[in-house]
């Protein structure tokens, strides 16, 4: 039987959710991603000498490695899979294909799909259906 996995995500969390079969199985998982806030006393010059621009460089490279790390743990439940259906409202769904361009699990990935917020039985409910409508794609 193929294990099917479809996920919504977005920067802040990620549902998953995998299909064995008519069984569907829901899980979350949080990212510790802040918000990314312009330090107040940030400098507009650039000046390669300003503390303003490496306090900022710091906390980028903190998010971004936050980021990593969320990636990483959302591509752990993907292992199993045959097949990945990818989707979420911003960039995070983007970001988290190119983390599995880098892993080299690009060939489980079917579609990666814009959709907005929804609770975990919409999630579900268009796992299903993509995978219902794209049985012979896989």
């Amino acid at each position: 039987m193929k294990t099917e996995v479809g996920l919504w995500i977005d920067h802040r969390h990620a549902v998953v959710v995998t299909l064995n079969g008519q069984e569907a199985t829901v899980q979350h998982i949080e990212s510790e991603f802040e918000k990314r806030v312009r330090f107040s006393g940030a400098s507009e010059t650039h000046d390669p000498n300003s503390n303003d621009d490496n306090a900022e460089d710091r906390r980028d490279r903190k998010l971004d490695d936050q980021l990593t790390r969320f990636y990483t743990d959302v591509t752990t439940h993907l292992h199993d899979a045959e097949a990945v259906y990818i989707m979420g409202p911003a960039e995070a769904k983007i970001e988290l294909q190119k983390h599995l361009e880098k892993h080299k699990l690009t060939a489980k990935i079917l579609a990666v799909e814009p959709a907005e917020k929804l609770s975990d039985a919409q999630i579900t409910a268009k796992v299903r259906q993509y995978f219902s409508q794209h049985q012979t794609a896989h």
